[in-house]
This record gives C-alpha cells, structure tokens and sequence, in this order.
C-alpha cells in the first residue's frame, strides 16, 4: 500500500498484534483507542478474535475429556451467540435453533405473563408461573394450572397443590414457531402455560362441601321382626323420628362422592323402655319398641343412633344420582346402642348391644342433587337393613327408611359471564351469589387496580350491571371481586 499507510490501517495492523485483553475501552486511556466510537469499532473484532479460543476449548472439553457441555455454554453460531438448542417433538425437522418464548395465558384469552426462560428446562417453569400469578393475584385468585407435562414434575405439583393451586398437566399450546433464517433472525419456541383466575368449571378436583340436615325433612322409620314376630311401637310415634347432623360430599358439576366423616344423628322421640342396659324404667331414646307373640315378648329403645355415609364418584345427571351405591355404617367411635328385656316362656332376661353390623342398602330411588335459591339441596332416600343376635343367630332383624335432606350454600363461580361496550356505557353480566357484595376494578397494566369502577350486592344470579364510560373508551381491563364473605 506504499510507505504511508492511513490511521486506520495503522490501528488495524495494531489489534492483529494484540491480544483480545489487550483491547481496551476508551476510558483507559489506550493509544489505540482515541475516540468513544472507536471502541464500538474494535469490539466486534475482538469478539471474533477470542472465538478460535472458545471452539478449541469446548472441542477439547466435549471430545477430549467426554465432559458434558452445560446448555448454556454451548455455542451454536459465530454470529448469534445466544441462540439454544431446541429438540422438539416432531419431525423435519425435529431440532431449532432460537430461544423458547413461554407465554401464560389466562382463560379469556390474555397473556398477562411472559418470560424467555434462557438456559432453563422446561420442566422448570411451572412453579415460577405460579409464583408470578399469585404475587400478583394473591392466593385464592388463581385457580387453575394446565400446562404440557414436560413443564412439570412430581415435586412441583406437591408444591402447587400447597398453593391450593388445582393442576392440570394435560395441555400445550405451541403459539408460533419461527425459523432460522441464515444470520439475522433467531427462532422463537413459544409454549403456553394456561392459568384460570377464578373457578375452573371443569375441574376434575370437586368442591368438598359440609351439607347440614334439615331436621323437617329428615325423618326415619324403623320397623322389622323379632323371633318371627312384627315390632311394634311401645306408644304413638315411638316407631319415627327425626335426623340432624352434617354429610360430607365432594362436588363437581357433574360427579358427587361421598367422603365418610358425615355425622347422620338420630334424635331422641320419648322415653322409652327399658333403661340404658336393659334395666327396668324409662329413659330417653331415639326409637321404643316391643313385641309380643306366642311363648316371647319383649321390649327395646335404640339409643344413640348415628350413622356415616361413604361412596365412590357417583355421576349425577339430569339432578339424579344412584342411591343404591351408598354405604352406610355405624362409625367405629359411636356409641349407638339396643337396650332390650324379653321373657321367653317364664325365663325373663335383659341387657344391651352395641349397634355395629354393617349395614345393607337397599334403596330403589334416586338421590338428587338441586339448586334452590342460593342451597344446594340434597336429597337421599334411605332404605337400610341390619341383622342381630339376642337370643337366636340372626333372630332381630330390622330396617330404618325414610329420607333425609341436607342443604349446603352455593358456591357460584365468580366471572364476566358476558361484556358489552355500547356508545357511553359498559354492560357486565356477572355470575355472582345473592347477598354478597362485589366490586368491578379496572387497570391500565393488569398489574395495579386502581379504578372502583362499580360497587354492589347481588340480589340474583347472574347480576347485570350497566356502567357509564367514557367515549372513546380508553384501553382498560376489568376484574370482578368479592368483598364480603
């Protein structure tokens, strides 16, 4: 190039003779470097400069000592060192080059969360959603979790049902896929993590609810033989009588089980004979009894008379379930008990005995399950038999029918169930439980709710609420919540 060379050759020449570290930012004063722009200039050079370095070493490293590469450090292109590695699923291709865009959806759809988890196995990502949604949401306002199960793992969904999170790990949605095209345009793997604020209606993890009896419509008769002969009433009413208590169900929109842990109390009707173990005298009881037939008569009260309630997943249709697949027992830690004295011929004899044979169902009806007002009615027809022994093997025999009623508050799933935008006025129908009270809050960011948009206390269900706004209307997004319990 001839005897003179240029300033920049001269610098050019400069940085082949000097090492990358060598290369320094304008700020230290480098005779190289006389310029904030030529440090810009300089680093890219230097960036290539030490990859040679960087290959040798992760060749030996991969090749030489058989170590395995960490993701992160491994490099896959000169020119667009960040993207990853991306093994997918399908074929033609089945491997990427970019970075995986997570995005979390929530249930109308909008993708109130993001994240570019650089360096992270998917199996990493559910508990951070969570975490990120409940920060923002506090607990109770997310509900629901699905996403592909490779986003998740055993420990993680022991962590997030402690959330009181419901977790699917059923679903994926793969948004968009872009290619990488030569140098400039990195791909992008986008998998979506659903998240519901709110009841899920499909949720296959029920709702347990603690329906209370009510005592009106929860009676039993008990009726059946003793030696071969008809019971019959010690007076008028002894034979019937009324139920309180709690039954205890798991309930989804469709399904109802049984869990055991329900309290079904017999009250007490009278004073009946014989007293508590056989003795002669009246006492309180929930049933009075006697028989009188041939060479035997005697007298009985049941007393103490509880009963608990189990079953598998029943489904219920059209507000019907079968009863027949109830269990019924007499729980291990009652104390129901049959007092009784009999004569046989001239031999008189008395005592008592505990109730604990299992009870057989023999049911015909349906059970139901009904909405009325703001209850859940519960409705079960019973029809039990049970077998003793007092004097001969099997020689009591006996059935308790009846029904019994239960009710328990609805649970409504809080949501817009529809939103209307008109000229001046918003229009919100919500699904809501009559006597709570609700406010609509708006945001600008899904992040602060600054806005009282509306106040009220729901009288039905669903509640429509007409709310004057601004127009045109400002971007603006909407939540319903609870305020009273």
């Amino acid at each position: 190039m001839g005897r003179r060379e240029t300033r920049s050759h001269q610098r050019a020449h400069a940085v082949k003779r000097t090492k990358p570290s060598a290369i320094k930012p304008c700020g230290t004063r480098s005779p190289l470097c006389e310029a904030a722009g030529d440090a810009i200039r300089w680093e890219r050079p230097a960036y290539f400069h030490a990859r040679p370095d960087k290959h040798l070493d992760l060749v030996a490293r991969r090749l030489l000592r058989e170590e395995t590469l960490p993701a992160p450090e491994t490099v896959f292109s000169l020119f667009e060192p960040h993207p990853g590695w991306i093994q997918k699923g399908q074929q033609r291709p089945n491997v990427e080059l970019g970075h995986r865009l997570l995005l979390a959806p929530d249930q109308h759809p909008l993708i109130p969360d993001s994240d570019v988890p650089v360096g992270e196995g998917d199996l990493a990502q559910s508990v951070p959603v969570a975490d990120r949604w409940l920060g923002r949401y506090g607990m109770g306002g997310v509900v629901s979790l699905s996403c592909d199960k490779i986003f998740t793992r055993t420990e993680d969904r022991e962590r997030l049902s402690c959330r009181d999170l419901n977790c699917k790990f059923a679903f994926v949605a793969l948004v968009t896929r872009q290619k990488m095209h030569k140098r400039s345009l990195p791909g992008i793997w986008c998998a979506c993590l659903a998240l519901v604020c709110g009841w899920f209606s499909t949720t296959s993890r029920g709702e347990l609810k603690t329906f209370k009896l009510d005592t009106n419509q929860s009676v039993l008769t008990i009726s059946g033989t003793f030696a071969g002969a008809d019971i019959q009433p010690q007076g008028t009413g002894s034979l019937t009588t009324k139920y309180q208590g709690t039954i205890r169900a798991e309930v989804t929109s469709s399904t109802i089980t049984f869990v055991g842990g329900s309290s079904v109390v017999a009250l007490n009707n009278g004073s009946w004979q014989p007293l508590t173990g056989g003795g002669s005298g009246s006492a309180p009881a929930n049933y009075g009894a006697k028989v009188s037939a041939g060479f035997v008569s005697a007298i009985a009260a049941v007393r103490n008379l509880l009963l608990d309630v189990t079953s598998g997943e029943l489904a219920v249709t059209g507000g019907t379930f079968p009863s027949q697949e109830l269990q019924y027992v007499f729980p291990s830690n009652g104390t129901a008990v049959l007092d009784y004295r009999y004569t046989l011929i001239v031999i008189p004899s008395s005592g008592s005995q505990p109730l604990t044979n299992a009870p057989s169902n023999t049911a015909s009806t349906n059970a139901t399950l009904a909405v009325q007002g703001a209850e859940l009615v519960l409705t079960v027809p019973v029809d039990i038999s049970v077998t003793g022994t007092v004097i001969n093997t099997n020689d009591l025999k006996y059935r308790i029918r009846g029904k019994v009623q239960a009710r328990a508050p609805v649970t409504i799933p809080l949501k817009i169930a529809a939103f209307q935008v008109s000229a001046g006025q918003l229009a919100f129908t919500i699904a809501t439980t009559p006597g709570k009270s609700y406010t609509i809050l708006g945001s600008s960011d899904l992040i602060n709710w600054p806005t009282t948009v509306d106040q009220f206390t729901a009288t039905t269900n669903p509640t429509v609420r007409n709310v004057a706004w601004p127009a045109p209307p400002p971007r603006q997004y909407f939540q319903v919540r609870q305020v009273s319990p």
